[in-house]
């Protein structure tokens, strides 16, 4: 009853409605999946944390691969990610459909991780060469799962907030992957300590919080049926029209060349 009440809070004295701190949006189905989705969000971070905290060890100590290779493995899973998004966000405006696109970044998120998990037999089957190929690929996979998912998530953000509420909506998403972020780091060390430092057995157990997250977002997250205004909105920002274009690329031109060496540098740096 205590939960319910901040989630579905009173009217003021003069007939305003009051936020409370569990509502995030007025509508009750849109606000619960606003949470389902941070929470989904904490779930992938425990996920892939679990993964990232150890897979450079793992790499150098147990497959021998060279600092370099490691270098070049993480540029390009970091560029793969990237590239994805584009593709990602391109997809689920041309479907329709949010959750679908997400679904499949999900999917390969909880597949990528038995791929680590079977690095260390393939060295001793193949080789060292054919090791270094099999965590490359599923290096880029899961960097891949990531960029699939995270376009089409925004989006869904958006789709279920207002312009009013759209900062609450972020905020409490990336508080909860930030908060997924520590608890899976702490989870790793845990799994870590607990096996004897079995990097294989805490590879498996990080499928099990993406597993959960598929099964959250098929439950428990609605995609709401956008009302013609929004579809408008959405229609402008796909189809920008000339002057708008025009515009914005002069925008462009207003900045001073140290804005964007400014932005180079801070690209190389972080």
């Amino acid at each position: 009853v205590g939960v319910r009440s901040e989630l579905v809070s009173g009217i003021g004295e003069k007939g305003v409605e009051k936020a409370g701190p569990l509502r995030v949006v007025e509508d009750p189905e849109k606000n619960a999946s606003l949470w389902s989705l941070a929470s989904i969000g904490m779930l992938w971070s425990i996920s892939s944390l679990m993964v990232a905290s150890i897979l450079p060890v793992f790499m150098k100590q147990e497959l021998g691969l060279s600092s370099t290779k490691i270098g070049a493995l993480e540029g390009a899973a970091i560029a793969a990610s990237f590239f994805s998004k584009v593709f990602s966000g391109l997809i689920s405006d041309r479907l329709g459909s949010r959750i679908a696109v997400i679904a499949v970044g999900s999917a390969m998120t909880a597949l990528v991780k038995p791929m680590f998990f079977g690095a260390g037999y393939i060295k001793a089957i193949w080789g060292a060469a054919v090791a270094f190929q099999w965590i490359f690929l599923a290096k880029v996979i899961d960097r891949l799962s990531k960029g699939v998912r995270a376009a089409p998530t925004d989006a869904l953000l958006a789709d279920l907030s207002t312009k009013d509420t759209r900062s609450r909506a972020y905020s409490l998403n990336q508080s909860f992957s930030t908060a997924g972020g520590l608890m899976g780091s702490v989870a790793c060390s845990m799994v870590m300590y607990f096996t004897g430092g079995s990097y294989r057995t805490t590879f498996l157990l990080a499928t099990f919080p993406a597993l959960l997250a598929i099964l959250v977002l098929f439950t428990c997250v609605k995609q709401p049926t956008l009302t013609p205004s929004q579809d408008n909105d959405a229609k402008k920002v796909n189809n920008p029209s000339p002057a708008s274009s025009n515009a914005f690329w002069a925008s462009l031109k207003s900045f001073s060349p140290r804005f964007y060496f400014s932005c180079i540098l801070v690209s190389i740096l972080y």
